[in-house]
């Protein structure tokens, strides 16, 4: 993932620990993150660069100090929901929508401490990506 306005600043996401790596110059190298998961979906918060999403197979977590400490969130309803695709409303970027494998789509209203289930009239599938 690239930050928005520093094209230098990418983002990856890692099938193990670490979970994240950020590079500060074009990827020429890189540093770890600590969040000790399967990332398979990076998200930014586009007003606050500090705020960054990860989605695993085991949910989504957060970080409000830019990836050196992490949250895991703790609501049953994402809980062990393999989170694929996350987008952050860039008007209002306390709201977040995940899209997961076999789970539907989700939406919180808090940054992500709580969630609440979309999937009204959408048939069971595969999320890929989510977009606005």
């Amino acid at each position: 993932m690239m930050h928005p306005t520093n094209h230098n600043k990418l983002y990856a996401g890692t099938g193990g620990a670490p979970g994240i790596y950020i590079s500060m110059d074009g990827a020429t190298s890189w540093n770890s993150l600590p969040l000790y998961r399967n990332v398979v979906s990076l998200a930014l918060d586009p007003i606050n660069d500090q705020y960054i999403y990860a989605g695993s197979a085991n949910g989504f977590a957060s970080s409000f100090d830019g990836g050196t400490t992490w949250s895991i969130s703790t609501d049953a309803t994402i809980i062990n929901c393999h989170v694929r695709a996350i987008i952050v409303n860039p008007l209002n970027p306390n709201i977040i929508y995940v899209g997961t494998w076999y789970n539907g789509v989700f939406k919180s209203k808090d940054r992500g401490n709580t969630w609440a289930s979309m999937t009204s009239g959408l048939t069971p599938s595969r999320i890929w990506s989510t977009s606005f």
